[in-house]
């Protein structure tokens, strides 16, 4: 009972501190829970005279632990590639696209891309951007940190380019 009620727990301070290691614990106490269960469910079918109920039991714990292995090596290899960012349920997270909106609502940026990557809890990456002039640009540079941190807490280390849409780049 404990892992069932822990695992429920976890999962929301997970989702909003956008903490894999979390969500992987929460993870591994619905698993504990499913596995102590399929082997209380074959021992008693064993004990009812269902011979297959223990081999039963075994194949659903193995087919989890598989399921498991494999969402989280294509986890790792993601993030190890610098995938586009995912939530902690493997969505596509809408960070990137926030950004590159407030970065165009900056007067001066006329074409913004955005490059993010997960690094733990903490998303860095570039930030190009075509600008009308050139002028004052650290003032400008620090400018659109600015824009790209205030759209979420995750937004850490930004590398910015800027472009003079004069000069062709």
């Amino acid at each position: 009972i404990p892992p069932f009620i822990l695992g429920r727990m976890k999962m929301e301070p997970a989702r909003q501190l956008h903490d894999k290691t979390l969500k992987a614990d929460a993870d591994m106490n619905k698993a504990d829970w499913l596995t102590a269960v399929a082997g209380i469910v074959g021992i008693l079918g064993i004990g009812i005279g269902w011979w297959w109920a223990d081999a039963a039991a075994g194949a659903f714990i193995s087919v989890g632990i598989v399921k498991d292995g494999v969402t989280n090596l294509r986890q790792v290899v993601g993030d190890l590639l610098d995938r586009r960012p995912l939530t902690v349920e493997g969505e596509v997270s809408e960070a990137p696209d926030k950004v590159r909106e407030a970065l165009l609502k900056l007067t001066w940026v006329e074409e913004a891309e955005v490059r993010l990557r997960e690094e733990g809890h903490v998303f860095t990456g570039e930030l190009f951007l075509t600008a009308a002039s050139t002028t004052d640009l650290s003032a400008r540079i620090e400018e659109a940190r600015r824009a790209a941190a205030s759209v979420d807490w995750r937004v850490h280390d930004i590398v910015v380019e800027i472009r003079d849409r004069g000069r062709g780049g």
